[in-house]
């Protein structure tokens, strides 16, 4: 270790308490004066000195100004008297329970800084805001979908009126078939309007809906049916799906209901009831459930339509994935609000040239989207574009200031676990460009250490979130649901199921004739800003985010594990590249009768029949052991970078077209050579990337390529083939001059 004069190489913090020193001392000849404390140099970061005198214990702090503000050691000073007190009044009780925040801090947190009652329709559910609206604007356009055709005669159009009948034949079917409150309807169908129609459908017939992604490997949709023992699946006829329990499969294309009526169905349905369920990752090395009802669908709708100032008439686009909770808010809040609700395939919603095509073309007035995703689209301006919804990740200030421009910018933030938004912050446009918290309508936000207690401004816990919109939990998953929804411990709830805990609070939560009952922890680490902001700072688990994606690590650990080649897995995210955070899976290969060890490809393949593609990890490597620390963990500082591999010898290009392709290959990819048969998803290349290359691919070809271009041609081979093949049929299109024509008729 080198030594830094800037600081005591020993310890930086001291606490002294020892008996007073003499205020002066008289020699012949010579006067003594304790110096002024301004003219004092702080030795050390922190020093404490306590002393006892005969009128009581008296002191002072003296900290580094430059690590230091004033306000900062004050309040510090105020928390050591308020834990002083609480010794002198409990003194055979716990520590770590004992307060240490002053009244007026408690205040804060628990009142000020939470105060966010407004009024919402707590008497109906989303479904039933719809059809209000389908009777008010009966004619107005509610759903879009734009299949990518070049005119629009394709394009599928529903108005209000046209998207309830629709989905009230396909609800009374439902219920003929026994759906109700508390039936789980699974919905597996492509990006289309039967999407949004079985959604509306199975609410208006009383159940609830579990989405599923098509492109889900076969193995993850049968676990998720079975687990949530559906009784009912709508998919479509060419789709193939399977499960171990007993499912009636309803194919919307083939099957419709003509016959049923279009008024709108009655049922018992109540707010209280089960709205969705949505899996999201889990650590065991299963998706789990998550339990959402009604009571906090309304809520959202109501605070989604009125901060990001939905009106009738916008348009919203769906970007999100069925699958993800984060498409809940945008088909409500256009839907709820007489707004349009634009669709389209998944391979037009690809960040990039196509997508900023999208939002240009339908005039989009608002979009939710993640930063990473938002990186990739290029920046028009977009006049009619008045608000940008990021969530999943932080995005950087950079991008806040670019897309914040004349328009409200919004830092969205919330698990699944709160019915998606416990947070939505305006960013940039005259406010804060660091992306911050505040707790939403009818939600509060408290950072607690491992005791429930309230932390000081600038003091890092867990944050914690209560209020409307807490999930009833996980789906068959007791303990889990009972470690991660506890009592708030700012409310009085009788007879509470779960661990007792009475502590003494000099402030009581917000009176409120319903008061939130439970917190979700949400496992972010997060401290309290000076002026009530939060700040996010990190994860106390290994969960992470990629590319606004929830992955559980362990989950993906546990899949590799059950390989018959592997020994020890370890998964790490890295962003060994700025802004480009990957799956890393590490692997001790165990020992086989034969010798054999699998390659990454194999490897990358037995997870992809068993996880989405956003859960494949980018680079698998090999090593002989994992590196440890002294004391048996693992070092994780040690993992090598990743290196990817191609399962192909490398070949060199042979053509121009695959010269340059492998030169774009190889920038995109940060690799030094490429060869014509290395498959860029194997060399580290995801959804991201493949928008950058392909955006290269226009520029230098000078013909149309799309992302499904370089998804069924993966490796420089096999896409220099469809770009020439495209090249040609472009020359073979073009108009033939009068020139050209006279020369043909004279020969």
């Amino acid at each position: 270790p080198e030594r830094d004069l800037s600081y005591s190489p020993l310890f930086q913090v001291k606490f002294r308490l020892e008996n007073p020193p003499q205020e002066s001392i008289t020699l012949p000849g010579l006067t003594f004066k304790r110096l002024p404390q301004s003219l004092i140099t702080a030795k050390l970061d922190l020093s404490i000195d306590l002393y006892e005198t005969a009128d009581g214990i008296v002191g002072g702090f003296e900290y580094n100004s430059d690590l230091f503000k004033p306000e900062t050691i004050q309040r510090m000073v105020g928390h050591f008297k308020v834990l002083l007190s609480s010794i002198a009044a409990t003194p055979d009780g716990p520590l770590a329970e004992l307060p240490m925040l002053t009244p007026i801090e408690q205040q804060q947190q628990l009142v000020d800084w939470n105060d966010t009652q407004k009024d919402y329709r707590q008497d109906c559910c989303f479904h039933h805001l719809f059809e209000e609206q389908a009777e008010q604007y009966p004619d107005a356009i509610a759903l879009i979908f734009d299949n990518g055709a070049a005119t629009q005669q394709l394009t599928t159009q529903l108005t209000y009126s046209e998207l309830n009948q629709r989905s009230n034949q396909l609800a009374h079917h439902l219920q003929s078939l026994g759906v109700g409150p508390e039936s789980i309807v699974g919905i597996c169908v492509e990006r289309s309007p039967e999407m949004i129609i079985a959604l509306l459908a199975t609410l208006k017939a009383g159940g609830a809906y579990l989405p599923l992604d098509t492109t889900y490997p076969a193995e993850r949709l049968a676990y998720m049916l079975d687990d949530a023992q559906v009784s009912i699946l709508l998919t479509q006829s060419h789709l193939s799906i399977t499960a171990k329990t007993t499912t009636q499969r309803l194919n919307l294309d083939t099957d419709w209901p003509e016959s049923q009526p279009l008024t709108n169905p009655s049922s018992d349905v109540t707010p209280e009831n089960l709205a969705y369920l949505i899996y999201t990752s889990g650590s065991t090395g299963k998706p789990k459930g998550v339990l959402v009802p009604h009571s906090g669908l309304v809520n959202l709708t109501e605070d989604k339509i009125r901060v990001c100032d939905v009106r009738p008439g916008d348009c919203i686009l769906q970007f999100f994935s069925f699958s993800f909770d984060a498409s809940v808010p945008e088909i409500i809040m256009a839907l709820a609000s007489g707004s349009k609700l634009l669709l389209a395939p998944a391979e037009r919603l690809l960040p990039g040239p196509g997508l900023s095509d999208l939002i240009a073309r339908h005039q989009v007035t608002h979009i939710t989207i993640t930063p990473s995703a938002l990186t990739s689209v290029p920046y028009r301006g977009f006049p009619h574009l008045r608000m940008v919804l990021v969530g999943g990740e932080a995005p950087a200030p950079e991008l806040i200031k670019t897309w914040s421009q004349n328009r409200l910018f919004i830092n969205a933030y919330g698990p699944t676990e709160t019915t998606v938004n416990a947070s939505m912050v305006p960013c940039g446009n005259s406010h804060p460009v660091e992306p911050t918290l505040l707790p939403s309508t009818n939600k509060q936000l408290y950072i607690l250490d491992n005791n429930l207690q309230l932390l000081p401004i600038g003091v890092v816990g867990e944050l914690h979130i209560g209020g409307t919109g807490i999930a009833r939990g996980y789906l068959n998953r007791p303990e889990l649901t009972a470690e991660r929804f506890i009592q708030n411990p700012f409310v009085t709830v009788p007879n509470f199921t779960g661990a007792e805990r009475s502590r003494s609070r000099s402030v009581c939560a917000a009176d409120s004739p319903n008061p939130p009952t439970i917190l979700y922890k949400t496992g972010d680490l997060a401290t309290y800003l000076p002026d009530g902001r939060i700040k996010i700072l990190g994860r106390i688990d290994t969960q992470t985010k990629i590319r606004g994606f929830r992955i559980e690590l362990g989950e993906v650990e546990r899949i590799l594990q059950s390989h018959p080649h592997m020994k020890t897995t370890l998964v790490a995210v890295r962003e060994d590249t700025p802004g480009d955070k990957r799956l890393v899976a590490y692997g001790v290969p165990a020992v086989t009768a034969n010798q054999e060890k699998a390659t990454p490809t194999e490897i990358r393949q037995f997870v992809a029949e068993t996880l989405p593609q956003y859960m494949v990890p980018s680079v698998f490597m090999w090593l002989p052991a994992l590196p440890l620390t002294p004391n048996g963990k693992v070092n994780m500082q040690a993992l090598p970078a990743p290196i990817a591999t191609s399962s192909q010898p490398q070949v060199a290009p042979r053509s121009d077209a695959e010269k340059s392709l492998a030169q774009i290959f190889s920038q995109v990819l940060s690799q030094e050579t490429v060869g014509i048969y290395d498959d860029f998803f194997e060399l580290g290349g995801h959804s991201l990337l493949a928008t950058q290359l392909v955006a290269q691919l226009l520029n230098v070809f000078e013909v149309e390529i799309t992302v499904i271009d370089l998804f069924e041609a993966t490796t420089v081979a096999t896409l220099a083939q469809r770009i020439e093949q495209k090249q040609r049929l472009a020359q073979m299109q073009q108009p033939v001059s009068r020139d050209e024509e006279r020369e043909e008729i004279a020969l």
